[in-house]
């Protein structure tokens, strides 16, 4: 099965629509109202979100697959683990929450990327500055493996890595 296969396998199996699309697929939790999209486009990988009647509109592209899916596995998990009556698992977004060893690199006036190391990594994400909420959310992320990413976002509890981003119920 590939990534994005299991990704829409577990979109499906907590109860979402799922479509195939130019390039990819949709997922909807309420008849197409807001859905989530994944696609492919020349070689370049795309996550992004669409309302019914429009444009399906990109938050983050980059060449390399595994990149939007980890990112496509936290977004699609919001409504996921709610449908499934999971807690949520909410990665930090402060940017006090940036380690050191990150730094961020605005692209245009609603987009940015970020630096490992002095490395950039090749990812456009949508984002606002000077907070770049999304972007400090994926610092978390970017690092770990996506089987398990996927796994902890599947997972009750959050493991094997995401348990500790656990939200308990108010």
């Amino acid at each position: 099965m590939s990534i994005m296969e299991e990704l829409v396998a577990y979109a499906s199996e907590a109860g979402a629509q799922v479509a195939e699309t130019s390039g990819g697929n949709s997922m909807t939790w309420n008849g197409g109202f807001y859905s989530h999209h994944l696609w492919n486009v020349d070689d370049e990988w795309f996550y992004g979100y669409g309302e019914r009647g429009r444009e399906r509109v990109p938050t983050m592209w980059s060449p390399h697959d595994q990149l939007v899916y980890k990112w496509a596995a936290s977004r699609i998990a919001i409504d996921a683990r709610a449908a499934l009556e999971l807690p949520p698992i909410v990665l930090p977004e402060a940017i006090e929450t940036l380690g050191a060893e990150w730094k961020l690199v605005q692209r245009t006036a609603l987009t940015g990327s970020l630096s490992l190391e002095g490395e950039q990594i090749p990812i456009t994400l949508r984002t606002v500055f000077p907070r770049c909420r999304t972007l400090v959310e994926f610092s978390h992320l970017i690092r770990l493996p996506y089987d398990e990413v996927l796994a902890s976002y599947r997972a009750p509890d959050g493991s094997p890595r995401l348990g500790s981003f656990l939200e308990a119920y108010s």
